[in-house]
C-alpha cells in the first residue's frame, strides 16, 4: 500500500519536516513538505509550512495558494488566518490582510502576533491611535516582544510622540541587541531629532548587523546628505539599489539630486529599477515624479517636464481640499502678524543664538546651513512639535526659556551650551508663520530669508514631490500666492523688528558664501567663518532648467 492510501502521514515525517524548518534548513523543509502535500493533500499543517516557506523566499503567488490552502482546510486554526495575512500584506492586499488578521483574532483573541500584524495595517491607514492600541496589546500579550516594541516606536514617532518612540525603540534593542532594523527605525528617528551624528551611528550598526538592509543604506544616505557628505549618500543610495534593485527609496533619491552629479552607472541602476516598478494608480504619481527626475538626468527637459505637469495634476486632484484649508491658515498668520506687536524676551547668559534659516521649499535654506554648520559652533536642529501647537496652547508662552527650548528641540538648550555650542540652526519653511510666537518666547531668536528668483524657485516647487504637506505645490496659481503671502510676511517681520531680521539671497550663498557668513555674524554679535566647505557649491545652479517651461505654462 503507498503513502496516498494512509490516512494522514507518519509522525516521523512530520517530526523530521518540523525539524528541518525550525533549524531553518528550507529547502529540505520545502522538499518534505511537497511530498507531504502531494501524497495528503489534505495535511494543513505541511500548507502551513509550505505558505510560510514560500513567503521567507519571495515567491508570493506560491504563498498565496499554500496559504488559502491551509485556511480552507482548517478555518478554525489562527495561525493559518494570520499567515494569510501576512501573504495579503506583503502583496498589497490590505483590506484582506487585515480581514484575515481580524479573523484570527476572533479566533484566538490573545494572538500577539496577530494583534502586532494589524498594527501595521492600521498604521498604513493612517489610524495611528488603533495602531499603537493594537501594538500595546500585543506587548501586553508578549512583553519580550522586540517587532511589537519597534514597531510600536514607528507609529509613535509619526504621531509626534517621539520620546515616548526612543523609549520603545530602544526597548526593542534592549530585548534583541542583534535587532537591524529596530537599530534602524531608531536611526531614523534620531535623523527626525537632528541629532545627525547619532542616526549616523545607529544606522551603521544595523547594517553591520544586516549588511543586505537596503533600507538602512538608503536612510544613511539621507542622513551623509544632511551632514554635507555628498558622494558617500551617493554611494550608499547606490548601495541600496544593488541590494534591492527595484527599491523605490533609493531610485527617488538618486534622481533627486542636481544634474550633473549622477554618474552613468547609477543613471542606468534607477533606469532599471523604475523600468521593473509597478507604476498602478496607487503607485503612479511617485512613480511619476521619479521618471521626470530621471529624463532630467538624461537630458531630456521636454519630455520631464510633461511628466512633471501629469503628476502634479493627479496629486492635485487629491490635495486640492488641503490646500485650500492651508492657504486659508497662511493669510490668517500674514493678518495676525501685521497686527502683533513684539514683547521680545530679554537676552540673558548660557543661552544660544536661535537662527531661524527660512524660505519656501527649494529656496536654499539647507545650502546655507551646511556652510553654518562647518564651524564648531553651530548646531542644527529639528523642531519636533507641530506649530499649531504654538496657537493652541497658552502654556508654551508662560514656560521658562530652557524648558520651552527643549519643547520645541527635544534638546536641552543648557547642555548644548555647555559642550561648545553658541548657535542653533533651523530650517522648517513653516516656522515663518509662526514666528511673531518664537520670537515672543525664545530669547536671542533670529530669522533669516533665503530668497531665491521666483522664476526659478516655482519651477522648482513645481517638479518637486513631497512626503506630505506643502499641498501648494501643485497648482500655478497656489505658489504663487503662497510665495506672494510669504515674502509679504518678512517683509512685516522686517518693519517690526528689524535687529532680528536678515534677508540674503540664494546666489549670493552659491557665489560669496563668506559675505554670506560675515553678514550673519554681524547681526548675532557672533563671530563665524566659512571654513572648509566640503560641498562643492559649484554644483548649484540657482537658475532652475524648467525656467522656460514653467513660464509658459503659468502664462
Amino acid at each position: 500500500m503507498n503513502n496516498s492510501d494512509k490516512g494522514s502521514p507518519s509522525n516521523e515525517l512530520i517530526y523530521s519536516l518540523l525539524e528541518h524548518y525550525q533549524n531553518g534548513r528550507l529547502n529540505d523543509a520545502e522538499k518534505l513538505a511537497v511530498e507531504i502535500t502531494r501524497d495528503f493533500p489534505k495535511h494543513e499543517f505541511a500548507w502551513k509550512v509550505l505558505g510560510v516557506i514560500f513567503e521567507a523566499t519571495g515567491r508570493k503567488s506560491g504563498a498565496l495558494n499554500a496559504n488559502k490552502t491551509a485556511v480552507k482546510l482548517s478555518p478554525q486554526d489562527p495561525e493559518a488566518h494570520n499567515n494569510l495575512g501576512n501573504t495579503l500584506k506583503e502583496l498589497g492586499r490590505l483590506d484582506q490582510a487585515e480581514a484575515s488578521y481580524n479573523q484570527a483574532l476572533v479566533l484566538k483573541p490573545d494572538y500577539a502576533e496577530a494583534h502586532c500584524n494589524l498594527g501595521i495595517i492600521l498604521h498604513h491607514y493612517g489610524k495611528l491611535d488603533k495602531a499603537e492600541s493594537s501594538y500595546r496589546q500585543a506587548i501586553a500579550l508578549k512583553p519580550e516582544f522586540p517587532e511589537a516594541y519597534s514597531n510600536l516606536g514607528i507609529t509613535l514617532q509619526e504621531a509626534g510622540k517621539l520620546k515616548e518612540a526612543d523609549a520603545s525603540y530602544n526597548k526593542a534593542i534592549e530585548l534583541s541587541p542583534d535587532y537591524a532594523e529596530a537599530h534602524s527605525n531608531l536611526g531614523n528617528m534620531l535623523k527626525e531629532l537632528g541629532r545627525l551624528e547619532e542616526a549616523e551611528a545607529s544606522y551603521n550598526q544595523a547594517i553591520a548587523l544586516e549588511p543586505n538592509l537596503a533600507e538602512a543604506h538608503n536612510n544613511l544616505g539621507t542622513t551623509l546628505q544632511e551632514l554635507g557628505r555628498l558622494e558617500e549618500a551617493k554611494e550608499r543610495w547606490e548601495q541600496s539599489l544593488l541590494l534591492k534593485p527595484n527599491f523605490f527609496d533609493g531610485v527617488r533619491n538618486l534622481v533627486k539630486l542636481p544634474v550633473g552629479q549622477l554618474e552613468a552607472d547609477a543613471i542606468n541602476l534607477c533606469e532599471k529599477a523604475l523600468a521593473s516598478m509597478d507604476s498602478s494608480q496607487e503607485n503612479q504619481i511617485k512613480y511619476l515624479f521619479a521618471q521626470g527626475n530621471l529624463f532630467k538626468h538624461q537630458g531630456l527637459i521636454e519630455r520631464s517636464f510633461k511628466v512633471f505637469c501629469k503628476a502634479n495634476k493627479l496629486q492635485l486632484e487629491i490635495s486640492k481640499n488641503e490646500m485650500t484649508v492651508d492657504s486659508k491658515k497662511n493669510i490668517a498668520s500674514l493678518k495676525r502678524i501685521d497686527s502683533w506687536v513684539p514683547s521680545l524676551p530679554k537676552f540673558s547668559e548660557k543661552i544660544l543664538a536661535k537662527l531661524f534659516i527660512m524660505g519656501p521649499s527649494r529656496s536654499g535654506k539647507s545650502l546655507l546651513e551646511h556652510i553654518l554648520a562647518e564651524s564648531s559652533q553651530v548646531k542644527t536642529l529639528r523642531e519636533i512639535i507641530k506649530h499649531d501647537e504654538l496657537l493652541k496652547n497658552e502654556g508654551f508662552k508662560k514656560s521658562a526659556s530652557e524648558l520651552l527650548f527643549e519643547k520645541i528641540f527635544s534638546q536641552s538648550e543648557g547642555n548644548l551650551f555647555d559642550e561648545g555650542y553658541k548657535i542653533i540652526t533651523s530650517t522648517n519653511p513653516g516656522s515663518m508663520f509662526y514666528s511673531d510666537y518664537l520670537l515672543d518666547m525664545l530669547p536671542s531668536a533670529y530669522f533669516i530669508l533665503v530668497k531665491r528668483d521666483p522664476r526659478d524657485i516655482s519651477p522648482e516647487i513645481f517638479t518637486s514631490e513631497y512626503n506630505k504637506e506643502n499641498f501648494y505645490s501643485y497648482d500655478v496659481n497656489e505658489i504663487k500666492k503662497y510665495l506672494d503671502v510669504y515674502y509679504q510676511l518678512f517683509e512685516t517681520l522686517v518693519l517690526t523688528v528689524p535687529d532680528r531680521c536678515l534677508s540674503v539671497s540664494f546666489k549670493d550663498i552659491v557665489q560669496s558664501p563668506e559675505d554670506v557668513v560675515a553678514r550673519i555674524s554681524r547681526l548675532i554679535g557672533i563671530g563665524l567663518r566659512v571654513g572648509d566647505f566640503t560641498q562643492n557649491l559649484a554644483n548649484f545652479e540657482y537658475e532652475s532648467l524648467f525656467r522656460d517651461h514653467y513660464a509658459a505654462l503659468s502664462n
